[in-house]
């Protein structure tokens, strides 16, 4: 069961708050909810499809890469990683 409850902050920093939530496509509310499960040490289930997509429903693509560009990408990727070179996920991105 969910219980509403009141803050108080500064309304500069909840306004900023909710355009950047806005900007991870997510709200103000999710983000609470998180790092409220986060400060209380109550880890959301991987498992959980409905909780992990919640949690990073701020990710989102900036183009729909083909069948080819993905399959070129998860090439390098998997060459990398057995290597051993450090690397990121923005080593795959284009610039």
């Amino acid at each position: 069961m969910l219980e509403n409850i009141t803050l108080s902050a500064d309304e500069r920093l909840i306004r900023k708050a909710r355009k950047k939530a806005q900007q991870e496509h997510t709200t103000l509310t999710s983000q609470f909810r998180q790092w409220l499960e986060s400060y209380t040490g109550i880890d959301t289930n991987p498992d959980d499809y409905q909780s992990s997509m919640e949690y990073m429903s701020y990710a989102k693509p900036e183009k729909q890469y083909s069948r080819d560009e993905l399959k070129e990408k998860k090439f390098a990727c998997n060459i990398l990683t057995n290597s051993g070179f450090p690397h990121t996920v923005n080593d795959f991105l284009p610039a």
